[in-house]
């Protein structure tokens, strides 16, 4: 079990940091575990995106699509909430493509997380794609062309760009 301030209700001296401002040291916490998920992200990403360039089925490509749609909707409609869903969707999709069963329970176990880190390094809030590079459509296409090492180059770009999201807001 987590405690409340693990979950970010408390801060270290007690105060309920829910309804204000986060304090510094929850958003440095914050900032920290959003890198950290992009560390892990980086060996769990890459293997997702090889495999899934070798083995993604037709069924797999359609979904892979209807998610990118959906994020690019979210983008033109400024929805940050769509936007995460859509976007973690999306990459979970592509683990389950992978047709590696633990590899998609690993990356699905910290979903939670990954709508967080997403949500926290979006550029919605001022209304700009916060996919500027348009990495999650390349790393799509290599998938589709069953191209594994341009997969893994489009992960890692997309992985490289969160980082920059995430340096940019401090």
């Amino acid at each position: 079990p987590r405690s409340l301030f693990d979950e970010g209700v408390l801060g270290a001296a007690g105060e309920d940091v829910r309804d204000g401002a986060e304090t510094a040291p929850v958003q440095r916490r914050r900032a920290h575990q959003a890198h950290a998920l992009v560390e892990v992200r980086r060996a769990l990403d890459v293997l997702a995106a090889r495999e899934a360039a070798e083995r993604r089925t037709a069924d797999d490509l359609a979904l892979l699509e209807e998610h990118l749609r959906k994020r690019s909707a979210a983008i033109a409609n400024n929805d940050t909430v769509a936007f995460a869903e859509a976007d973690v969707a999306f990459h979970l999709a592509i683990a389950d493509a992978s047709g590696n069963r633990l590899l998609a329970g690993i990356y699905a176990s910290f979903d939670t997380s990954l709508r967080e880190s997403v949500t926290d390094a979006s550029c919605l809030a001022s209304g700009n794609d916060p996919d500027r590079a348009d990495q999650h459509e390349q790393l799509y296409r290599a998938i589709a062309a069953g191209v594994p090492d341009t997969a893994q180059a489009a992960a890692l770009g997309v992985l490289d760009q969160q980082t920059r999201l995430l340096d940019e807001q401090g």
